[in-house]
C-alpha cells in the first residue's frame, strides 16, 4: 500500500498532520531507544511516543477483531482511570489496549518493577518474585543491543495486525488465498513479505531478517498455543528452521511473553494480568522445550510432552493425582487441563469428573483426537480459541453447584469431540494440522441458556472449515477433476463470456472436434462414431426413445441391477407406447458367477422368441452402480450379436475406469461418463486443495461419450431435446431455417446432429484433451492408473472388511484368479463391503403393541425392521456428510446392508482404515437405535439426529492397525505428481 493509498484509508479526523509527517522520518521513539533513555520515560510519555511511531499499525489494531476473555473493563485506582486506548484516542479499542499494555510490561520488566507488573493479579496465583526474575533475565540476555529493543517494539506492535479484516483481505488479493482461510499469524507474515506493513521498513537488514524469521515461525507455531496445549506437536516443526538462528528465536519469544503480559489489557491496564505464576511457568517450560528441539536434544513429541508433564508435576504439588503422558486418556486430560489453564487441584478434579462422565464411545473418540500429533501420523485438528471457550464456560457457571459445573465441562468436552472430527493417530501417514476457529460457539457458551442447560451446546452445528475439503470415497457418483483441468474449464468459459456469439457460432466446433479426436483415440473408435452428451442417462434415453418398435412384438430387455434412472426411462417408454413391453432378467444374485448372468439373459431372450416376441434391445452395464461390481458386458455383447439383439451399454463407469476397446467390443450403442472416474470417499484436503469428486476421466461434469457405429447411426434421428441438427424426413416438404452457421464440410449427419444441442455450457466437453494430458503426464498413463485403482481398492476393501469383521462381495473368480481374473466382480475400482448390521427378516408381526415394540428393535439385538432400512440409510449418509466431511455410499441388497467404496489415485490404505473407523462408529449408533430419534432412544438423544448434537460414538483406541501395503504403496509412488497437482 502506497503512502497516498494509506492517506485515503486513514481519514484526517483520525490522524493528525503531525503524526502523518512522521511516517517517513525518524520518530521520537527511535531517538529515545537509540539514546538508551526509553526506559526512563514514564508510562504516559512512552505511550505517546509509541502512538506517534506506529500510526498506521495502531489504526489497523483499532479495526482488529477480538477474542477477549470474559469480564468488564476495570481500570481501577484514581489517576489511572484511562486505559492506554482512551488516553491516546479517547475510545476503547481492545486490541490497542492489549498491545500497549504488553509494551508497558516491557518497561516494568526492564526496570525491575515487580509491583507494577503484578499489582492487581489474583493473589492465589500471583507471579512469584523469583519467577519474575527468571523472565527478566530472558529480556536482559536477549536485548543485547539498542537495535534489538526497537526490533522487539516493532514486532510487538505488529503481532496482532493479522486480526484486521482489511489486512486479511489485502493479503488474500496478493496470495489468492481466501481471507477466511488464513490464520492471523499467516496474514502478518504474508503482509510483511508484500511490504504493506510500513514500520518494518525502519529496521536495518539484519533485524529485518530476524523479524522475518520470527514471523515465519509464528505463522506455523504459536508459542501461546503450545504453553496451553492448544496446538499439537506438528505445529513445532517450524522450530527446526530456527537452527543457527538462536537470537531471532530469542526475540520472537520475548514478543510472545509481552503478548501474554498484555492479553488482559482491555480489562485492566494496571499490570500484566495474565502473566500469573502457572502461566509464566508454562511459558518458561515452552522456552526450554523450544531450545531443546532447536538444538536437537528432543523430538517434537518429546518436547510437547514436556510441557504436559510440567503441568502434571505442578498439579501433584497442589494435591491432585499424578497423570502420565504415556497413558492416552491421561494425556488427553492433561491437554484439556492446560487449555483450561487449570492450576489447582479443585479445578483439576472438576475436569476429571467431567471427563469420566462421558460415555465410553465419546471418551475414546476424544482421546484419539487429542493424541494426534499432526506429524507423521495423519491429520490433527487445532481447536483454535478452545482455551477461551473453557474460560467463558467456567466464568458462566462459576456460581453454580458442582454438579452443574461438571455437566457444563462435560458438554464442552462433547463439543470438542465433534470439533476433532473423528481424527485418530495413523502412524506412518503424512501429517498435517488443520485449524478450526471455535469463536462461533462463544455466544452459546456465554448464554443464560447454556448456564441453565449445557446440553444446548450439543445442538450447535459445527460449520464446515473453509480450508478443509471432503475425503472423496464416492468418486463414482459425481466426480471431480484436478487443477490443470479446472484451469482449462475456466479458460473456455472465459472465451465464451468474452465473445459469446463468436464462440458459440464459430469457435466451439473446432474445440468439440479436438475432444472427439482425443476420446476416439483412447477407445480405438472411428472419429465420426463419437459425440458428446451431458451424461449417461441422457445417452440411454437418446437410444431407447429413437428406436422404432414393432407394436406388440418388440421388447426392451434389461437386468435386475440396472441403474434406477434407466429403469424409469424404460417404464416411461412403456407408459407412452402401450404396444411396447419390457422384460427384466432376474434370478441371479451377486456374488454370483458371470456365467450365471449370461445364462439368465440367454434364457430370457430365447423365452421371448418362444412366445412370438422379439428382444429389440438389451440394456446392460459395464460396471453396476449397486452393487458396484464388474458386469459381463463383453460376453453379453457377443450374445446380443449372436441372438440378433441390439446391445445398448450403460458404461457410466467405463472410460478411464476400465480398459475399453470399442473396435474389439463392437457394441451397437455405448454411453460413458467422462466425469465419472474418482472415488466414493470424501477426503479432508487442506488450504489449497480443491474438492475431489467422482470423475473417472477427470473431466468436469457433465460430459459423456456417446458412441454409435456407422451401421446404426441412421437409427438415431434426433437429440434430446431436438435441436438444429435434426433433419426432417424428405417426405415432410418442410423448410426450417437454421440460424447457425453451416456445419463443417466434413461433418456427417450423425456428428452434425449433436454439434449444437440447445444453448448450454458445453465447456466440460472441451476439457477432454486436458484431462488426457494430465492422466498421461502426471498419472503415468492409462495402464498404470487403472492398475493402481484395481489393486489399491482390493487392498482397501479387504482392510475395511477386516476392521468391520465382515466380508467383501466377491465370487470364485475373485478368490481364485485375483482382480484381473476372467469373470471377476472386483476387476474395477469398486469394493462392496457388508456392514455389521442386521435386518430382521422376515419382519415380525406388528399387529399387537407388544410385538410392535419388538419389531422396532428387531429379532437380533440391535437389528432394524425391514421398514426402517430407508431411514437407516438416510441417517448414516447424512451423518457421514454432517460430522465427518465425507460421503460413503450405503445401500441394501438382498436383505443386507452394504457400503460401496470407490478407489482413486489420491487414496491409500490409511484412508480406507479411516473410512472403516467411521463406518464402525456410525454402525454402532445404528445398533443403539440413534436413527430413531427421541421417541425410541430416550432423553439422552434430544430431538432428531442425535449425531448432530454431539452424541457421537468413538473409535476404538485399542485397535491399532498396521499398514499392509503389499506393493500398493509402490504403485502409489507413481502418482506423487498427481497428488502434488491436486494439492
Amino acid at each position: 500500500m502506497s503512502w497516498a493509498q494509506l492517506w485515503k484509508v486513514l481519514s484526517p479526523d483520525k490522524l493528525s498532520t503531525r503524526r502523518m509527517k512522521k511516517l517517513n522520518t525518524e520518530t521520537k521513539l527511535q531517538q529515545t531507544v537509540f539514546q538508551g533513555i526509553f526506559f526512563e520515560a514514564d508510562d504516559a510519555k512512552a505511550l505517546h511516543m509509541i502512538a506517534d511511531a506506529f500510526v498506521p499499525e495502531l489504526e489497523r489494531l483499532k479495526n482488529a477483531s477480538t477474542a477477549s476473555e470474559p469480564g468488564e473493563p476495570s481500570m481501577g485506582d484514581e489517576g489511572q482511570e484511562k486505559s492506554p486506548s482512551c488516553l491516546l484516542f479517547g475510545k476503547e479499542y481492545d486490541e490497542v489496549n492489549r498491545t500497549l499494555v504488553g509494551m508497558l510490561a516491557l518497561k516494568w520488566i526492564w526496570n525491575d518493577d515487580y509491583e507494577a507488573f503484578t499489582s492487581s493479579q489474583n493473589k492465589f496465583v500471583k507471579l512469584k518474585p523469583e519467577t519474575f526474575q527468571r523472565l527478566r533475565k530472558l529480556f536482559i540476555d536477549g536485548l543485547r543491543k539498542k537495535a534489538d529493543l526497537f526490533n522487539l517494539l516493532t514486532s510487538t506492535i505488529i503481532n496482532d495486525l493479522g486480526k484486521d479484516p482489511a489486512l486479511a483481505e489485502d493479503v488474500s488479493k496478493i496470495t489468492g488465498l481466501p481471507a477466511h482461510a488464513i490464520n492471523h499469524d499467516m496474514v502478518i507474515y504474508e503482509a510483511a513479505k508484500a511490504d504493506i506493513i510500513p514500520c518494518i521498513r525502519r529496521l536495518d537488514d539484519k533485524h529485518k531478517e530476524e523479524l522475518f524469521l520470527g514471523l515465519k515461525l509464528g505463522s506455523t507455531l504459536n508459542g501461546g498455543q503450545l504453553a496451553q496445549a492448544e496446538n499439537v506437536p506438528g505445529n513445532l516443526e517450524g522450530l527446526l528452521e530456527m537452527r543457527g538462528h538462536r537470537h531471532a528465536f530469542d526475540l520472537k519469544f520475548l514478543e510472545l511473553i509481552l503478548d501474554v503480559a498484555g492479553a488482559a489489557g482491555h480489562l485492566d491496564a494496571r499490570c500484566a494480568k495474565m502473566m500469573i505464576e502457572p502461566v509464566a511457568q508454562a511459558y518458561l517450560t515452552t522456552h526450554e522445550v523450544a531450545l531443546d528441539i532447536i538444538e536437537g536434544r528432543s523430538s517434537l513429541r518429546e518436547g510437547y510432552d514436556t510441557v504436559l508433564t510440567r503441568r502434571a508435576e505442578m498439579l501433584v504439588e497442589k494435591g491432585f493425582r499424578r497423570l502420565s503422558v504415556q497413558d492416552p486418556e491421561e494425556r488427553a486430560l492433561l491437554r484439556m487441563l492446560l487449555m483450561s489453564r487449570t492450576a489447582d487441584a479443585e479445578q483439576a478434579e472438576l475436569f476429571s469428573q467431567a471427563f469420566d462422565s462421558l460415555p465410553v464411545s465419546i471418551r475414546r473418540k476424544l482421546v484419539n483426537g487429542l493424541n494426534v500429533d499432526g506429524y507423521q501420523d495423519g491429520k490433527a485438528i487445532l481447536p483454535y480459541y478452545m482455551p477461551a471457550m473453557f474460560s467463558e464456560a467456567l466464568e458462566n457457571v462459576s456460581r453454580e453447584p458442582l454438579s452443574a459445573k461438571i455437566e457444563a465441562m462435560s458438554s464442552l468436552m462433547r463439543f470438542l469431540t465433534r470439533v476433532l472430527d473423528g481424527t485418530r493417530p495413523m502412524p506412518g501417514k503424512e501429517g498435517k494440522v488443520v485449524e478450526r476457529n471455535l469463536m462461533f460457539a462463544r455466544a452459546t457458551i456465554k448464554s443464560k441458556e447454556f448456564r441453565e442447560d449445557p446440553t444446548v451446546l450439543d445442538q450447535l452445528k459445527i460449520p464446515p472449515t473453509p480450508d478443509v475439503q471432503q475425503l472423496l470415497t464416492n468418486q463414482s457418483s459425481f466426480g471431480t477433476y484436478p487443477h490443470a483441468v479446472l484451469t482449462s474449464l475456466r479458460h473456455f468459459q472465459g472465451l465464451a463470456e468474452a465473445a459469446p456469439d463468436k464462440f458459440m457460432r464459430y469457435t466451439y466446433s473446432e474445440l468439440l472436434l479436438a475432444s472427439c479426436r482425443a476420446v476416439s483415440a483412447l477407445l480405438d473408435a472411428p472419429l465420426d462414431t463419437c459425440v458428446f452428451v451431458q451424461n449417461a442417462t441422457l445417452g440411454i434415453n437418446t437410444v431407447l426413445r429413437n428406436l422404432v418398435y414393432e407394436p406388440r412384438k418388440d421388447v426392451i430387455v434389461y437386468f435386475d441391477t440396472i441403474y434406477g434412472a434407466c429403469e424409469k426411462t424404460i417404464f416411461s417408454i412403456v407408459e407412452t407406447n402401450p404396444t411396447v413391453t419390457a422384460r427384466k432378467v432376474e434370478g441371479y444374485e451377486f456374488p454370483c458367477e458371470h456365467e450365471e448372468v449370461v445364462a439368465r439373459f440367454v434364457d430370457v431372450v430365447q423365452g421371448l422368441q418362444r412366445e412370438g416376441l422379439r428382444a429389440k434391445v438389451a440394456v446392460f452395464d459395464t460396471i453396476c452402480a449397486v452393487p458396484g461390481v464388474r458386469f459381463p458386458f463383453e460376453r453379453l455383447t457377443d450374445e446380443c450379436r449372436r441372438l440378433g439383439v441390439l446391445s445398448c451399454i450403460d458404461a457410466a463407469h467405463g472410460i478411464g475406469h476400465i480398459p475399453l476397446d470399442l473396435g474389439v467390443l463392437d457394441p451397437d450403442f455405448l454411453v460413458s461418463n467422462c466425469h465419472k472416474n474418482l472415488p466414493p470417499f470424501v477426503f479432508k484436503h487442506s488450504l489449497n486443495h480443491e474438492p475431489l469428486v467422482n470423475r473417472w476421466l477427470f473431466t468436469p461434469r457433465g460430459c459423456a461419450l456417446f458412441y454409435v457405429p456407422f451401421r446404426n447411426q441412421h437409427l438415431i434421428r434426433t437429440t434430446y431435446p431436438t435441436s438444429h441438427g435434426y433433419m426432417p424426413p424428405p417426405t415432410s416438404q418442410a423448410s426450417i431455417r437454421n440460424p447457425l452457421p453451416a456445419f463443417a464440410p466434413n461433418a456427417t449427419p450423425f456428428t452434425a446432429l449433436f454439434q449444437f444441442v440447445a444453448t448450454t455450457d458445453n465447456a466440460p466437453y472441451y476439457c477432454v484433451p486436458a484431462a488426457r494430458k494430465f492422466r498421461g503426464e502426471v498419472c503415468g498413463g492409462e495402464e498404470n492408473l487403472m492398475r493402481y485403482l484395481r489393486e489399491s481398492m482390493r487392498k482397501g476393501g479387504d482392510r475395511v472388511a477386516e476392521i468391520l469383521g465382515t466380508e467383501v462381495m466377491e465370487n470364485s473368480a475373485d478368490r481364485e484368479g485375483g482382480v484381473c481374473g476372467a469373470g471377476s466382480l472386483r476387476d474395477c475400482a469398486f469394493a462392496n463391503v457388508r456392514l455389521p448390521l442386521t435386518i430382521a427378516s422376515p419382519p415380525l408381526d406388528s399387529s399387537t403393541a407388544e410385538n410392535e415394540n419388538e419389531n422396532r428393535k428387531g429379532v437380533v439385538k440391535g437389528a432394524m425392521a425391514q421398514e426402517e432400512v430407508g431411514r437407516v440409510v438416510d441417517y448414516m449418509q447424512e451423518t457421514f456428510v454432517d460430522e465427518f466431511d465425507t460421503f460413503i455410499a450405503v445401500y441394501e441388497y438382498k436383505g443386507r446392508l452394504w457400503t460401496r467404496l470407490s478407489g482413486q489415485v489420491y487414496l491409500d490404505l490409511s484412508d480406507w482404515e479411516w473410512c472403516a473407523c467411521v463406518l464402525e462408529d456410525v454402525c454402532a449408533r445404528v445398533r443403539e437405535g440413534w436413527f430413531r430419534g427421541e421417541d425410541d432412544v430416550g432423553a439422552g438423544h434430544r430431538g432428531g439426529n442425535a449425531a448432530k448434537q454431539g452424541k457421537k460414538g468413538g473409535f476404538d483406541g485399542s485397535k491399532e492397525v498396521e499398514e499392509e501395503n503389499d506393493g500398493v504403496k509402490d504403485i502409489a509412488e507413481g502418482f506423487k505428481g498427481f497428488r502434488v497437482e491436486m494439492e
